[in-house]
């Protein structure tokens, strides 16, 4: 959904042309009004939109999205300390349903915030003893499934919180709607970023800060960064 809104941006002011008619510049004033690293991403997801209709003969030439690309990227390196992910589960604990929860789900599992925003009650089932499994779907290719992640029983206890106080007929464990997955979790980090540094100052430190520029996605390079130390 985020992609497809992302998308929107650029496709939207083009949607009375065809599209085996459009060519690069048709999309350069679209792109140069984005911000930058926002704009590469866009590229990105036009550039497999292209390449997919090709394959499929619906247009005869896919435009060379990477010159429109307005900045180089420099690798993220941010992984967050152990203290650091301790202050964002207890952030979490009091910003509440449903971002809450889903971020200790990111914590516990290590998963992609797509993948834990989509999570359903259909997804989770048992295997052998107290073994729950989550089956993650590669929802892109027709619900064709991708993997099975064994939960560690605290993420199923997060789980099981959430399903109990949802709607018996609700599959989505995260929505505001009941029908789509949760969205805004832009909202949500600076929510968790105010409380984090408000719990900071509640506790007495004289000298509190935010914590140093992060974002929900570097929790998966933290583990990766801890588990390799």
């Amino acid at each position: 959904a985020s992609r497809r809104r992302s998308l929107a941006l650029v496709i939207d002011p083009l949607a009375d042309r065809f599209c085996a008619d459009l060519r690069l510049e048709d999309f350069f004033p679209h792109i140069q009004a984005l911000p930058p690293v926002h704009a590469n991403r866009i590229l990105v997801y036009l550039n497999a939109f292209f390449v997919w209709a090709h394959d499929r003969r619906m247009v005869d030439y896919v435009p060379p999205f990477a010159v429109l690309k307005p900045v180089e990227e420099v690798p993220r390196e941010r992984s967050l300390t152990l203290s650091e992910i301790a202050d964002v589960w207890r952030a979490a604990e009091t910003i509440g349903y449903p971002f809450g929860p889903a971020i200790q789900l990111l914590i516990l599992t290590v998963a992609s915030r797509e993948d834990v925003a989509s999570m359903r009650k259909s997804d989770i089932y048992k295997a052998s003893g107290d073994q729950r499994l989550w089956l993650i779907y590669e929802r892109t290719h027709g619900e064709r499934a991708r993997f099975r992640l064994p939960l560690p029983p605290k993420a199923f206890e997060v789980i099981k919180a959430v399903w109990l106080g949802s709607p018996p007929d609700q599959d989505l464990l995260f929505t505001t709607t009941g029908s789509m997955p949760i969205s805004g979790w832009s909202r949500a980090k600076r929510k968790l970023d105010a409380t984090i540094l408000g719990a900071r100052v509640q506790a007495g430190d004289k000298h509190a800060v935010a914590m140093p520029p992060w974002r929900l996605n570097d929790l998966r390079r933290s583990f990766a960064v801890l588990t390799s130390a």
